[in-house]
């Protein structure tokens, strides 16, 4: 049995879709039959089996928001298909472990950042009551303005996304 080229399988997933996209295609049970069966891998098409991975990570490489991190993915997933000889589940298995290593740190990347954010908006509104109290004092005027549009006027103004940004990759692991 051989398996089709990338240009094939496209058009079945496109008609696929058209048909009955309800139904999901278990792209992790085509990959692991095909690594439990090497004979079926020989005459393969490198790209055909880089697109069906790909297929396969698809959303999990999409959760990811961190491009140089999706990119990593891509060129390991690659770069392990040119090394493809003998030992097919654990060059799955490596992906695997790859692209969750990636969620794990981007999950723990989003944590951060909002932790990050909190803090900073706290000391948005702590800052800002200070004020509101020197401006009291000092014409004895205080701007009524209800708690929740308050705070939402802090979090808007307290320059989290730009501290963020910079911060971000300091965080980011070098592996």
């Amino acid at each position: 049995m051989r398996i089709p080229q990338p240009a094939v399988i496209q058009n079945l997933l496109y008609v696929h879709q058209c048909l009955c996209p309800e139904q999901v295609i278990d792209w992790n049970s085509i990959l692991m039959e095909l690594a439990v069966a090497p004979a079926l891998f020989i005459g393969t098409n490198i790209e055909t089996l880089y697109f069906l991975t790909s297929c396969s990570i698809v959303k999990r490489v999409e959760a990811i928001r961190v491009k140089l991190w999706r990119d990593s993915v891509a060129s390991h997933v690659r770069g392990k298909l040119l090394q493809l000889i003998s030992n097919e589940q654990a060059w799955l298995t490596g992906i695997h472990l790859k692209l969750a290593f990636y969620e794990s740190e981007y999950q723990k990347l989003k944590e951060a950042a909002s932790v990050l954010e909190l803090a900073v908006w706290k000391a948005k509104i702590n800052e800002s009551r200070s004020d509101d109290v020197v401006r009291e004092d000092v014409d004895n005027k205080k701007l009524k303005m209800d708690e929740s549009e308050f705070r939402l006027q802090c979090r808007i103004s307290c320059g989290a996304d730009h501290i963020i940004e910079s911060v971000l990759p300091y965080l980011l692991p070098h592996k």
